[in-house]
């Protein structure tokens, strides 16, 4: 098999959240989308970190590192019940996004492996309509 594609990684990704997460409690896609439906979980490149490309020597193509963000939003900043939905993704549990992404460090075959991280909670972002939405975002490093 060769180097997995972003289109790849994105799917494995998301699969990885739903065989944890499910995918009744929240929108999962691999894609940043216009106008969610919150909660969501959203898969994109890291967009401050590059593409590395030949982190190896010695070996043809050298080993890659690719950076992802796995962004959840659960809604309005002052609503307590989009700040426990962000507790639950940001806790141990069944709804941990980071535990969710580990559990298979090769996400089915897909990658060679992963790691996330760190995590960014309580942020905002801006919903297509102009309202904010607290969330959080994962960095994960991932080899393809």
């Amino acid at each position: 098999m060769g180097i997995a594609t972003l289109e790849q990684i994105r799917a494995a990704i998301v699969d990885a959240l739903e065989t944890k997460l499910g995918s009744t409690d929240q929108q999962l896609v691999g894609y940043v989308i216009r106008n969610p439906t919150l909660p969501v979980v959203w898969v994109r490149p890291k967009p401050d970190v590059p593409i590395i490309y030949h982190e190896s020597m010695g070996s043809k193509g050298g080993v890659q590192c690719w950076s992802f963000l796995v962004e959840a939003y659960c809604g309005d900043s002052t609503d307590i019940s989009a700040q426990m939905n962000l507790d639950a993704f940001l806790s141990p549990g069944a709804k941990c996004i980071a535990e969710a992404v580990l559990a298979d460090q090769t996400l089915g075959g897909v990658v060679q492996s992963l790691k996330v991280v760190q995590c960014n909670a309580y942020v905002e972002f801006v919903r297509a309509d102009g309202t904010p939405a607290i969330g959080a975002n994962w960095q994960v490093d991932v080899y393809p």
